[in-house]
């Protein structure tokens, strides 16, 4: 259904998707902040569903009720690329995520998470995350630190790209700071990274005992 126009989308609650839905692209179709959660109550329906695209759209202003709203139970890949997403939005669909046992890959690249402040303690990737793009997220250094608690508690976490962001002037507590024990592939190209900012990268990543690529 990529690159139709459901702009106005509102749907009848009794609405529903194919049964045994596995695939679903909703990529490039005008959507809405207000369009999303028209669909949520449809899509966490979709016990089938696994993959999800909603790239390209526009979810900017979106508000979760997060004790009522949900994605497919169980759903592994999820794309949210350039849907103009902010870092007050991110918290909130961390909350929902967070849920998703079956979610492995999660791609959020092109969104606007410069400001970010976490609730470390209770916010949280889905558990079982193998794959995260923040690649071009306007993530700062202090963004970052912000990030790695959470990234440190992602055991199964296997693949990371935090390229195109800005880490000039990053400042890490190395003896607190840690990237997930189970990475592999990194990428920080194009951050900003001084002489300084590697040497601190370096006493973490010193530690990856299963990372095989950095770019």
């Amino acid at each position: 259904l990529g690159g139709n126009d459901f702009s106005g989308l509102t749907l009848n609650t009794d609405a529903a998707l194919p049964p045994k839905l596995e695939i679903l692209d909703l990529s490039y179709t005008e959507l809405t902040a207000e369009g999303l959660t028209q669909l949520l109550p449809l899509l966490s329906r979709g016990s089938n569903l696994v993959e999800l695209s909603l790239r390209e759209n526009n979810f900017s202003g979106l508000m979760l009720n997060t004790t009522m709203a949900a994605f497919p139970p169980n759903l592994e890949i999820l794309s949210l690329y350039n849907t103009q997403l902010t870092a007050e939005e991110l918290t909130q669909l961390l909350s929902l995520l967070s849920r998703g046992s079956n979610l492995v890959a999660l791609y959020l690249s092109g969104n606007d998470f410069s400001g970010l402040t976490l609730n470390t303690t209770m916010a949280a990737f889905p558990p079982n995350l193998e794959r995260l793009d923040l690649s071009v997220t306007s993530l700062t250094a202090e963004g970052l630190t912000q990030l790695l608690p959470l990234l440190s508690r992602a055991s199964n976490l296997v693949e990371l790209n935090l390229g195109g962001n800005d880490f000039s002037g990053l400042t890490l507590n190395t003896t607190i700071a840690a990237f997930p024990p189970t990475l592999e592939i990194l990428s920080l190209y194009n951050t900003q990274l001084t002489a300084e900012g590697l040497t601190q990268l370096l006493s973490l990543l010193s530690r990856g005992s299963n990372l095989v690529a950095l770019y």
